[in-house]
This record gives C-alpha cells, sequence and structure tokens, in this order.
C-alpha cells in the first residue's frame, strides 16, 4: 500500500571533515527541500570551516547558514536513549 515517494540528495560540498548534502523530496503530493551538515565524529568545525559552509549555501542556493538552519542536539550527554516501559 505505502505511498508515493521519490527523493533525490546533492552533494554541493565535501571535505574530509564534513559533507553538505541537499535533498528533494516528492511524497503524496508534498515538497520538502532541506539539508544536511554532517560532520565526522569528534570534529568541532573551525571558524574558517563555518565561513566556508556560509559562502557555499550562499552562493549555491541563496540560504543563510546557519540562521536558516535548525540545529539538532547531538552528543553523548544530549541523547535521548529509548524510555523503559514496565510490562
Amino acid at each position: 500500500m505505502g505511498s508515493l515517494h521519490n527523493e533525490t540528495w546533492y552533494l554541493i560540498k565535501a571535505t574530509d571533515r564534513y559533507v553538505l548534502l541537499v535533498d528533494c523530496s516528492y511524497m503524496s503530493g508534498w515538497t520538502n527541500v532541506g539539508s544536511i551538515v554532517w560532520v565526522r565524529p569528534e570534529v568541532v568545525l573551525t571558524d574558517d570551516e563555518l565561513a566556508e559552509i556560509k559562502s557555499v549555501y550562499q552562493k549555491k542556493l541563496g540560504w543563510n547558514f546557519p540562521e536558516d538552519f535548525c540545529v539538532d542536539r547531538h552528543g553523548p550527554d544530549m541523547c535521548d536513549g529509548p524510555s523503559t516501559v514496565e510490562r
């Protein structure tokens, strides 16, 4: 049964430390466009890297990084583990 779902991913920049990905998703009449900034574990991006990322998003998509982005929680101290349920 399911629903029609087509998704395309575009890599707009990749380095040894991070990858910038844009995705377009078409699903049941909805169109979603988004992006993911993937950073290697234990890497903290430098100011120069953040400036480069900002420049790439502005040049390629007209987006303002990081102002136009949601910031996810990450790291061991920020993870929500699965809830425990008494049965």
